[in-house]
């Protein structure tokens, strides 16, 4: 599997052209061998067919050439057989003069006709007859069937007998018997025999014997009936031997049987065309039968006509190879058609485009390619890319300008930050300050209470001594300037906590100014980054939580406000209940000089006295909690101030990263060449 897939990573790896290449040459190679196929299965049956009309033809024709060929020995045997000189010698085979014309005869009749092994004439006797002959000075006995003339020098005389087929046959009445194919009893080669009776008088006195050699007929017949390099004739009979064969040692040879074993059995089986093997090769057979039936013969032979296999297919695979060499020569057209095609259509226009590619990956946007005015894949292709990267470059340029924008932006926000950092921390001051003055403020009016208690329990002390005498006045007087000294300090408190109160106004108004100047930043960010797009969705949300800071500061500043205005109103009201206060002191104190010459009236303005005394004391109780109010809102203030500055301080940190994305967004841009 893993190398699959490397062969597929290298195929890949390749230029289009020699992908098409290695993709079109197999495709072809298999349309080619689906072609061999069909034609190879479609053109089997018609090969085989026209070698059964081919081979039909030649062994019916030899067929008939054997019929007429026989014929004529058989004629030839009969011509013998009736001449007289023939006659004469088998009715006196003891007449020298009469066998030496008959010797002389059958001389001149195995000179016309060479192929004969022998013609020697056989002599019919009663049982236990026999005739003695001189051979070449030798005497020999003849008997019933034995040879007493032949052609061969007298090497035959005395052989044979009435054993043989041809000799019982013609003995018994046919007019001629055809013998099995045997070896001959002179030389041995593989020989057939023609016997007609010899007749006198109508009786039988003899036979006549013909006897063809199967070479002459092999060398006539089998080895002259050849079609193409493996196409021949053999013939068989029916037992199984080759009698005859290109190969002339399988004549008569038990080997040869074996080997054409399997053919005997498709032919014993009734075929008449069939494929069988033969030592060890595939051959197609046609058989045409020379039976009994046509001739007076010992066995039916088989005339075989077989040729090999692969050469019937041969003009199958001829065609197939001429074919092949076509489809090669196409291919190879093809390939280099192809080749050169792709590599001017499309690996050299290709390669522009990558060049074009790479140079805008590396940031130059004025890169331009040239389609020459083509139409096709890679002309479309070619000019999206320029129109991409047209679009690219003014994208590029704009988002340039809102880099800019943005960095400008960034930097006023971090300014900005920095100035509202620097003012909450001026203002955690002020309202410190303004804390710690609300405490002083509580404290100086609970001293005030209790100083103002003081006063009361004194007047009430002054009214019970009045009569005590002119020592308590004296008494009296010095308290009452203590008091007036003490209105005097409460109401410079008083106007310290209006100073600072009008503090926290000037206070206020900044945040509130920073609030606004920070919302419209913060507004001004989202526009632009509203404007670079999915490059300033980051800076959105950025901007988007510096609007809601501000908004949180405006409204915590308004709270502030609206405290600062309550603490305002209450100290106005207490300026003016001091102020009265501090006047009715002084008329306490004038009162007091005066006592010595009116102590009565004294008593009666000190009888006034007490409950005004009791209004001070319940308003100097109510500022103590004005004050204490005023020290927790103070407090909470501080606490506002610190949670502000804190946020400040997280919006400072969010603006640097802002500045510092625009920053990289800038030198990201820059390497764009536009």
């Amino acid at each position: 599997m893993s190398a699959l897939r490397a062969l597929i990573k290298k195929y890949k790896s390749r230029k289009i052209s020699t992908q098409y290449l290695l993709l079109l040459i197999p495709a072809i190679a298999l349309l080619f061998i689906t072609f061999a196929v069909v034609v190879y299965y479609l053109g089997k049956p018609e090969a085989l067919k026209t070698n059964l009309e081919l081979s039909e033809i030649i062994a019916k024709k030899t067929n008939q050439a054997l019929i007429r060929w026989l014929e004529e020995q058989i004629r030839t045997a009969q011509t013998i057989a009736h001449d007289p000189r023939v006659i004469d010698a088998c009715a006196a085979p003891l007449d020298m003069q009469k066998r030496a014309a008959a010797q002389k005869f059958l001389s001149e009749m195995h000179a016309r006709y060479p192929y004969y092994e022998n013609i020697p004439l056989a002599l019919k006797l009663a049982e236990g007859q026999t005739v003695p002959v001189n051979v070449r000075g030798e005497e020999k006995t003849i008997g019933n069937g034995n040879f007493f003339i032949d052609t061969v020098d007298g090497k035959t005389i005395g052989k044979c007998g009435p054993q043989f087929s041809y000799i019982q046959n013609v003995f018994a009445g046919k007019p001629y018997f055809i013998s099995e194919v045997y070896p001959s009893i002179l030389r041995g080669n593989p020989i057939f025999v023609v016997a007609v009776p010899i007749l006198h008088n109508g009786a039988i006195i003899g036979a006549t014997i013909v006897a063809p050699r199967m070479d002459y007929f092999t060398e006539f017949f089998v080895e002259k009936s050849v079609m193409g390099m493996t196409g021949y004739l053999v013939m068989m009979d029916q037992s199984g031997m080759i009698i005859s064969h290109p190969q002339k040692k399988l004549i008569l040879n038990p080997r040869g049987k074996d080997l054409i074993k399997p053919v005997m059995d498709k032919i014993r089986a009734g075929e008449s065309y069939f494929l069988s093997s033969f030592d060890g090769q595939d051959k197609a057979y046609y058989v045409e039968k020379l039976t009994t039936a046509q001739f007076n013969m010992q066995d039916s032979w088989y005339i075989i006509f077989c040729r090999g296999y692969d050469e019937i297919l041969a003009g199958i695979f001829a065609f197939l190879t001429k074919t092949f060499i076509s489809v090669l020569l196409i291919v190879i057209a093809v390939t280099l058609f192809v080749y050169f095609l792709t590599r001017n259509l499309v690996t050299k226009p290709m390669g522009k485009v990558a060049q074009a590619v790479n140079s805008v990956a590396l940031g130059d946007l004025r890169v331009r390619i040239d389609t020459g005015g083509q139409l096709n894949e890679v002309g479309i292709l070619s000019e999206a890319i320029n129109k991409m990267t047209v679009s690219i470059r003014e994208q590029t340029i704009k988002i340039r300008e809102s880099v800019d924008t943005l960095n400008g932006i960034a930097t006023a926000i971090v300014s900005a930050s920095s100035q509202q950092d620097e003012a909450m921390k001026g203002f955690e001051g002020n309202v410190a300050q303004v804390g710690v003055s609300s405490k002083q403020i509580s404290a100086t009016s609970q001293e005030l209470a209790r100083t103002m208690e003081g006063v009361k329990r004194a007047a009430e002390e002054a009214s019970r001594l009045a009569n005590a005498g002119h020592a308590s006045l004296t008494g009296m007087q010095g308290a009452m300037q203590t008091l007036s000294n003490g209105t005097d300090v409460v109401s410079d408190k008083l106007a310290l906590i209006n100073q600072k109160a009008k503090s926290i106004d000037s206070i206020i108004a900044t945040i509130t100014k920073i609030s606004d100047q920070t919302n419209l930043l913060s507004l001004n960010a989202a526009i632009e980054a509203e404007k670079a797009g999915e490059y300033g969705r980051g800076f959105s949300v950025v901007a988007r939580e510096i609007g809601r800071l501000a908004n949180e500061t405006a409204i915590s500043t308004l709270d502030i406000s609206d405290v600062i205005n309550e603490m305002q109103s209450s100290v106005v009201d207490g300026v003016k209940e001091m102020e009265n206060f501090r006047q009715g002191v002084t008329h306490g104190v004038r009162s007091a000089d005066d006592a010595a010459m009116q102590l009565s009236q004294v008593i009666a303005k000190v009888a006034y006295l007490s409950p005004e005394f009791d209004k001070v004391n319940e308003g100097m109780h109510f500022q103590s909690l004005g004050s204490g109010q005023i020290s927790d809102a103070m407090a909470d203030l501080n606490h506002s101030a610190g949670q502000m500055s804190s946020s400040l301080s997280q919006f400072k940190a969010v603006t640097e990263q802002l500045n510092s994305a625009a920053s990289r967004l800038i030198r990201t841009v820059s390497r764009a060449v536009v």
